[in-house]
């Protein structure tokens, strides 16, 4: 007599945002150019359309004091050559915030 497995019911995979793991599988040394953050994903997704320059740009949840927020950032920029030159590309008086990968990690809104 054969034995009977009940179906394995399927998993409940949440898909991942590629910003995010863009910043997860950068190296914490690696460096990002944070350009702003924002209020919702919308803002930020707009920002980046009003912006010459930041075409490659992502949009990541950030935790500021408690708060999800959205950064626009690029990179990651494997050193401070890299994203220097990658800042000077951008429009005059851009304004900006070169970090590293491993402080933006700390504060990155994943849902896990």
């Amino acid at each position: 007599q054969a034995t009977v497995t009940p179906p394995v019911p399927p998993q409940k995979v949440k898909p991942q945002d590629p910003a995010i793991e863009v910043v997860k599988n950068a190296s914490s040394r690696q460096r990002f150019v944070q350009h702003i953050v924002l209020a919702s994903r919308a803002r930020a997704t707009a920002w980046i359309a009003t912006q010459t320059g930041v075409n490659k740009a992502i949009v990541v949840p950030i935790n500021v004091n408690g708060s999800t927020r959205y950064a626009v950032v690029s990179g990651p920029f494997q050193n401070r050559a890299e994203s220097r030159a990658y800042v000077q590309g951008m429009a005059q008086g851009a304004d900006y915030w070169v970090r590293t990968a491993g402080s933006l990690q700390r504060i990155l809104q994943d849902g896990e």
